[in-house]
């Protein structure tokens, strides 16, 4: 009867030493979320320097698989205004080849892989300013996402700084130069989210020409527009974090 009593106290501690175990991966990367990535490409079928930019964007893209990096080419004749105004505010929008990460927080004009390496790189090892759970819904063409934002900025997002919830589509296809072609893009904005505040926001978009659902990826991303002035290469928005939204 001891021996049994034994065991079954031993058993007890096993199961709860386990459950604290299995419990505490989630809690880590609830306290220390990983920074995602979005970078995305401006492109145009007609103009020849884009070619090699592409090239050097699916090299990023091969490169940087498994990782917490989205590539994203918006190519002729799809160029979404919620995205593109971004860049524009920021000084570019204006020519092409153009990337931008991180909202345009830094962009760039014509651009080579070794280019790409070091804006992915800064952008990984930035600290995170949301945390985001979105999940999508697809009825034909018609996606739907819901997306609960946490800010963790220590900036109030509001409509004083353009703060907005954004949702991409894209697909892995070769349309334009790259095997990753953007099919739509839409925003909510932020009405008025403090610092340490939750709230959830619903974006219902269509999305075109998509020839595989298979092979589309589904992504929010959460930015706003900070205080300051843009130079050559750095912008007037901040992206404070992105996830990839699950069904």
């Amino acid at each position: 009867m001891k021996i049994f009593k034994r065991l079954s106290v031993l058993l007890a501690l096993a199961i709860v030493l386990g459950a604290i175990g299995a419990a505490s991966p989630k809690q880590v990367e609830a306290q220390n979320p990983v920074k995602f990535s979005v970078l995305e490409f401006i492109s145009s079928e007609g103009w020849p320097y884009c070619g090699p930019a592409g090239q050097a964007v699916d090299q990023a893209a091969t490169a940087y698989a498994g990782q917490p990096v989205a590539f994203v080419e918006w190519g002729t004749p799809y160029y979404p205004s919620n995205r593109i105004n971004i860049l524009k505010e920021s000084g570019g929008g204006r020519y092409v080849p153009e990337m931008m990460i991180d909202s345009s927080r830094e962009w760039l004009t014509g651009f080579e892989y070794s280019d790409i390496v070091e804006y992915v790189n800064r952008s990984q090892a930035r600290p995170v300013g949301a945390t985001i759970q979105a999940h999508y819904a697809r009825q034909d063409n018609t996606v739907t996402f819901k997306a609960t934002v946490t800010n963790l900025s220590g900036v109030l997002l509001s409509a004083a700084n353009k703060a907005a919830v954004h949702a991409i589509v894209y697909e892995d296809y070769h349309a334009q130069k790259t095997n990753r072609i953007g099919r739509g893009s839409a925003k909510t904005n932020i009405g008025y989210l403090a610092d340490g505040a939750t709230d959830t926001y619903i974006i219902t978009m269509e999305v075109e020409n998509v020839v595989n659902w298979a092979n589309a990826h589904f992504i929010v991303l959460v930015d706003y527009k900070f205080t300051g002035t843009h130079t050559n290469t750095n912008g007037v928005y901040d992206q404070l974090q992105a996830v990839i939204a699950t069904p």
